[in-house]
């Protein structure tokens, strides 16, 4: 359930970027919505969802 929540998240605060105009909100809203996609790579609790969140987390 939390995956679902994470990546739910994820999507509609990606949403809200398009439609944003102010920089500082944007940069605000795409983190929430990068962290909340790496979140629910780390909550799958395997190689490739650790990895896959270690590296989003780089880029």
């Amino acid at each position: 359930i939390w995956i679902s929540i994470s990546l739910i998240g994820g999507v509609l605060v990606s949403l809200i970027c398009l439609w944003q105009m102010d920089l500082k909100a944007l940069i605000a809203y795409s983190s929430v919505a990068h962290m909340g996609i790496v979140l629910s790579g780390l909550m799958t609790m395997t190689y490739w969802g650790l990895n896959g969140s270690y590296t989003l987390m780089i880029a």
